[in-house]
């Protein structure tokens, strides 16, 4: 396993009524894949608890997993940003996100704090193994047909509130308790097999493989480089396309061009170096390629509304507590 580099949201584990979740995001070092902590093929399967708040953290970068994600929205709400599109999902209600999906989770303007619980887990967890009959029947076709969107249930739609309530009971399962990973294993083919009815397998729309390795290829080299000069020559190279393409793979990807993905990466980085160490502003500005701190506090104080001093304050106060 690569080194793991960084972590984005707290590390601190939250307390829930039955089970520990750990609320984090790390990479796997040199990429944009995220790892998570005990995930092993003997059990790949993690859970997440997710915190949002304005002017701490509003979102997650552009990241994707071999897992897929089954969410409920204990609070408030989220955006999920896809190569399909923007999905909204509101308190209360779940989601479905498939597996290798490039996304970006944000806070919503008129939302302060959200609490997301998620189940990541990959999908032979249900199947057994690619090619069996289960995988044949129920797995593959279903995540062929999700594609790059996000299938959302909500607990006032008739036939969805049920499917809604199981997920959020099945966050209730205690880790410690004998036969655990049977019944977790059997609450998920019980929501899967739900969702599979309420939201039956259809043509797959698909983006373009090739598209999708560039783009990957790109964010890790963007990953790796960003305390350096980059330029579209550089990202092109990265991702073995021509300029013209990588520009198009980021509007159609990601829905932005290739300067403010680098410079929201950039912006992120400075917020974990805020948060975990005891560097100066100055030195951060330098170490996340911002060039001075005059333009690294204009541009921190225009994404995350406080000063990088005050953030840095801000989070002390949080883990104090």
């Amino acid at each position: 396993m690569a080194e793991n580099k960084y972590i984005h949201s707290e590390t601190r584990r939250v307390r829930r009524q039955l089970m520990d979740i750990v609320d984090q995001l790390l990479y796997q070092g040199g990429t944009r894949e995220q790892y998570m902590p005990g995930f092993t093929k003997k059990f790949p399967y993690y859970a997440i608890c997710s915190k949002m708040d304005k002017g701490f953290r509003m979102e997650a970068p552009w990241h994707w997993h071999r897992s897929v994600e089954l969410f409920y929205m204990e609070k408030g709400s989220v955006e999920y940003f896809t190569p399909g599109g923007k999905f909204v999902i509101a308190e209360g209600c779940c989601g479905f996100l498939g597996a290798s999906v490039l996304h970006r989770t944000a806070l919503p303007e008129a939302c302060h704090h959200n609490l997301a619980l998620l189940h990541l887990f990959e999908p032979f967890f249900l199947s057994g193994g690619a090619g069996s009959l289960i995988d044949q029947k129920y797995v593959s076709p279903f995540l062929d047909a999700a594609g790059q969107g996000v299938l959302i249930l909500r607990p006032d739609v008739k036939g969805e509130a049920e499917v809604v309530e199981l997920l959020r009971r099945s966050f209730e399962l205690q880790a410690s308790s004998y036969g655990y990973e049977f019944h977790l294993r059997a609450a998920l083919s019980e929501i899967w097999l739900r969702f599979l009815e309420i939201c039956p397998p259809k043509a797959p729309e698909k983006l373009g493989q090739t598209d999708d390795g560039a783009i990957k290829n790109i964010l890790s080299y963007i990953y790796d480089h960003y305390s350096e000069k980059i330029d579209i020559t550089d990202l092109a190279k990265a991702g073995h396309c021509s300029e013209r393409e990588c520009y198009r793979s980021f509007q159609e990807y990601l829905h932005m061009t290739p300067v403010q993905y680098i410079r929201s990466w950039r912006l992120e980085r400075a917020a974990e170096l805020l948060a975990s160490g005891e560097d100066t502003v100055a030195d951060i500005a330098l170490a996340c390629g911002f060039g001075s701190s005059s333009r690294f506090g204009k541009m921190f104080r225009e994404a995350f509304s406080v000063t990088p001093l005050a953030y840095r304050l801000k989070l002390r106060e949080e883990h104090s507590k």
